[in-house]
């Protein structure tokens, strides 16, 4: 929620404009709404991973593996370049977060940047939008 409030270039403009913003309550109602309708989609195809930011940014290499062997790819090498830094290579990807335009060496780790600077209101909406899958996605309200 923190991080759509942000002001950013959009780097999918030609004329390098800024990306839009969103209200933390919208945010939050996004997430539950796009991961309730995975949920529901997963139950009628072959499942689905649930991967959580936090413990990507926390386990990289384990959750990373993990994603592989989920995904039928056991043997396959992991582009790290060590226990926090992976490799990438150039990706061609439609729209999303800037940083996805990033390649060489790139750092994984945790964004708390939201704890200090989200206002409480701000912390409220997104909890509260949020609610209806928090929980069992193993969140504690933002507050």
């Amino acid at each position: 929620a923190h991080s759509w409030t942000r002001d950013k270039v959009d780097p999918d403009h030609p004329a390098g404009e800024r990306m839009p913003r969103q209200h933390p309550a919208t945010t939050g109602a996004y997430w539950t709404a796009w991961n309730a309708a995975i949920e529901r989609i997963g139950r009628k195809q072959e499942g689905y991973l649930r991967v959580r930011y936090e413990d990507l940014t926390a386990f990289p290499a384990r959750t990373l593996r993990e994603i592989l062997v989920f995904a039928g790819i056991e043997e396959s090498e992991l582009p790290l370049v060590n226990d926090r830094t992976v490799a990438m290579g150039i990706s061609h990807t439609v729209s999303g977060n800037p940083i996805r335009l990033e390649s060489g060496e790139v750092s994984i780790r945790e964004d708390a940047a939201w704890v200090e600077e989200m206002s409480a209101s701000s912390r409220r909406w997104a909890s509260f939008t949020s609610k209806p899958l928090r929980r069992r996605y193993g969140y504690r309200s933002a507050q």
